[in-house]
C-alpha cells in the first residue's frame, strides 16, 4: 500500500514540473514578444500577380511595362533574362532611372510607389552588359516588409519574348524572324541610330540590304553615293552605299533586275583597299568620267559568279573589273575587255546589262537588261 503511494507521488509530481516548465515557457515568450516587439514573418498574400505588358528595346535600353493583374500591391521585382527560350533566364539586368529606386543589387527593380492591383508602370534597364539576343525573360515581384525583400514565389513568371541587339543588316533581322517579307525595316547599319532601308528576304534565302537602285535609261549615273536606300522603286532611284563595317571576306553581293527577277550573285571579294567593295563603302570614290581605276583588272582574284536564278554564266577565271562612267563592269576571257566577254554591267554608261554564258569559252549572250537592283549580305 505505501508502495503504491510513492509512485502515485513520484507521477504527480512529473506532471507539476511539465506544466510548471510549459506555464515559464509561455510566460518568457510572451515577455520576449512584448518586449522585443517580435512580429511573425510575413509573405505575399494569395492572389499576387503581375504580368508583362509590353517589352521594347533601343541600342541601349529595355524598357518593360509592368502590370499588377493581381488583388495585392508589390513593391517590385527581379528581372533576369536569357539568350534561349529553352533555357532558364539567369542574367539580371541593371536598372537605370524613370523615377525608380535604383538598387544596390543588380536586377531588383524598386518602385518610388508601390505598384497598385491594375496599375501598369514603365521600368528601364540598360544593355549595356547585355551581348545576345534576349529571349526570355523571369519576372519575381516582391514586397517589402521589415526592411527585408519578400519575394513573392507564387507569382514568377517566365515569357518567351523578343528584344534583341540591335540588328546591323537584312541578314540579321531575318535571323532573327525568318518569317518576314522584302520590305524597308530599320536597321541599325552603322551602330548610331536606326534607319529604314530596303530588304530582299525573299532571293536566295533572303537577308539582302539594298545599296542602290539603277536604271538602264541613265547614262550619267552615278550607282553610289553617300546615302540608305528604302525603296526599289525605279522612279525613285535611289543611289546609296553598304557600310563600311560590312566590308569583309564573307561579303556577297546581289544584282537582280527588277522586271524579270533575273538574278546574279558575286562573292570571294579579297575585302582589302583595293576591293570593289570599296567602292560600294564609298572607301574609294566612283565618280562619271572617261577615266578607269581599274581598268580589265582582277582586283578581286578569287571574285567568282556563285550563283545565278537559273541562266549558265559559266566564266574562266580570274574575273576582270572595270570601274568607269559611274559604273561597274565585269567581264572574263575570252575577250574580257570587250561585249563578247562582258558577264554583267551596272550603269556602266550605256552597259547595263545581265549575261548568260553556256561555256566558258564561248562568248556572252544577253539575258536581262532592265532597271536592277544591287544588294549586299554578310553572313
Amino acid at each position: 500500500m505505501i508502495k503504491n503511494k510513492k509512485g502515485v507521488s513520484l507521477m504527480v509530481s512529473y506532471v507539476l514540473l511539465i506544466s510548471i516548465a510549459i506555464i515559464m515557457a509561455i510566460s518568457i515568450f510572451s515577455w520576449l514578444k512584448l518586449v522585443a516587439n517580435v512580429k511573425p514573418i510575413e509573405g505575399c498574400e494569395e492572389g499576387t500577380s503581375v504580368l508583362i505588358n509590353s517589352l521594347s528595346c533601343t541600342n541601349e535600353t529595355l524598357i518593360l511595362n509592368l502590370k499588377n493583374n493581381g488583388r495585392f500591391s508589390v513593391d517590385g521585382f527581379v528581372a533576369t533574362v536569357g539568350d534561349s527560350k529553352d533555357k532558364f533566364p539567369i542574367t539580371p539586368l541593371a536598372p537605370i532611372g524613370s523615377g525608380g529606386k535604383v538598387s544596390n543589387v543588380k536586377g531588383y527593380y524598386i518602385y518610388p510607389k508601390k505598384l497598385k492591383p491594375g496599375q501598369i508602370k514603365e521600368a528601364l534597364f540598360s544593355k549595356d552588359s547585355i551581348d545576345f539576343d534576349i529571349k526570355s525573360m523571369r519576372i519575381q515581384p516582391f514586397i517589402i516588409s521589415n526592411n527585408d525583400r519578400i519575394v513573392c514565389e507564387d507569382a514568377v513568371i517566365r515569357e518567351d519574348v523578343t528584344c534583341g541587339v540591335p540588328s546591323n543588316s537584312c541578314y540579321h533581322v531575318l535571323q532573327n524572324n525568318p518569317t518576314l517579307d522584302s520590305e524597308s525595316y530599320n536597321i541599325n547599319l552603322e551602330g548610331n541610330g536606326e534607319i529604314p532601308v530596303y530588304c530582299d528576304m525573299e532571293t536566295d534565302g533572303g537577308g539582302w540590304t539594298l545599296i542602290s537602285v539603277v536604271r538602264n535609261n541613265d547614262p550619267n549615273q552615278v550607282i553610289v553615293d553617300n546615302n540608305y536606300c528604302n525603296s526599289i522603286d525605279a522612279n525613285t532611284n535611289c543611289k546609296g552605299k553598304m557600310p563600311i563595317n560590312a566590308v569583309n571576306d564573307n561579303t556577297e553581293i546581289l544584282i537582280k533586275t527588277l522586271s524579270t527577277n533575273d538574278w546574279i550573285i558575286i562573292d570571294n571579294f579579297v575585302a582589302n583597299g583595293s576591293s570593289a567593295l570599296n567602292y560600294f563603302s564609298l572607301d574609294k570614290v566612283l565618280t562619271y568620267n572617261t577615266s578607269c581605276d581599274p581598268c580589265s583588272s582582277p582586283i578581286d582574284p578569287d571574285m567568282r559568279i556563285a550563283k545565278t536564278s537559273g541562266f549558265n554564266a559559266n566564266h574562266n577565271s580570274p574575273l576582270y573589273q572595270s570601274f568607269r562612267w559611274g559604273g561597274w563592269r565585269v567581264g572574263a576571257n575570252p575577250n574580257n575587255a570587250n561585249y563578247m566577254g562582258l558577264m554583267f554591267a551596272s550603269g556602266y554608261s550605256t552597259a547595263h546589262k545581265i549575261n548568260k554564258r553556256e561555256d566558258a569559252m564561248n562568248s556572252s549572250e544577253l539575258q536581262s537588261n532592265d532597271h536592277h537592283a544591287i544588294y549586299w549580305r554578310s553572313k
